[in-house]
């Protein structure tokens, strides 16, 4: 016999769904820092970020890279394949134990190279520092965006009333609401002990 489902209600939308769409909560991202070591001489490339083992694009806004593609050759002979390994192994420590990976994934957004923020900056230190004759260490600021853990909006602006705007239809509910409509209660809180 196929479930019921009530007219009113909103199919296989979690609370966090909701939240977000009414626009309580919104994603967060998160930044870690990534120092490279310089690219092997054994690493022949053509293009130099590839020496690297990264593939960039700038974004819309040009203050930025977006890491496109990734070396996850098992021969570790780039720098990016050597950090991704590394931190592979890292996170996964055995058995119920796992922390968290900082791997270069596509889609990681490179925020500063050695402290330069700007996307043509950031490049120019990249390439140069493939460079086959003199490679050298670079360090990589990225954010990534995460998707499983929501931080609080910030606070809506008051309107001239002195009251918060809300957007259409997500107004709180109270007794003085159509039809005396209450909020749902929360569950009594268990004594602190």
């Amino acid at each position: 016999m196929p479930a019921r489902v009530r007219a009113n209600s909103v199919p296989c939308s979690s609370q966090a769904d909701l939240l977000r769409g009414r626009g309580d909560l919104r994603g967060t991202s998160a930044r870690f820092k990534v120092d490279l070591r310089a690219p092997s001489h054994a690493v022949i490339k053509a293009e130099p970020l590839a020496r690297m083992g990264l593939e960039v694009r700038r974004d819309s806004s040009n203050s930025r890279l977006i890491i496109e593609e990734v070396d996850n050759h098992p021969g570790m002979r780039t720098p990016v394949a050597q950090w991704n390994i590394a931190e592979r192994r890292q996170a996964d420590r055995g058995e119920g134990e796992r922390h968290q990976n900082l791997a270069i994934k596509p889609g990681d957004r490179i925020k500063a190279v050695n402290d330069l923020n700007s996307a043509t900056l950031m490049l120019g230190a990249l390439e140069s520092a493939a460079d086959g004759a003199e490679p050298q260490n670079v360090s990589l600021q990225v954010s990534r965006d995460i998707s499983n853990v929501l931080a609080p909006s910030p606070p809506r602006p008051a309107n001239s009333a002195g009251q918060q705007d809300y957007p259409a239809g997500s107004r709180p509910m109270s007794r003085d609401s159509p039809g005396g409509a209450r909020p749902p209660r929360l569950p009594p809180r268990s004594p602190e002990i």
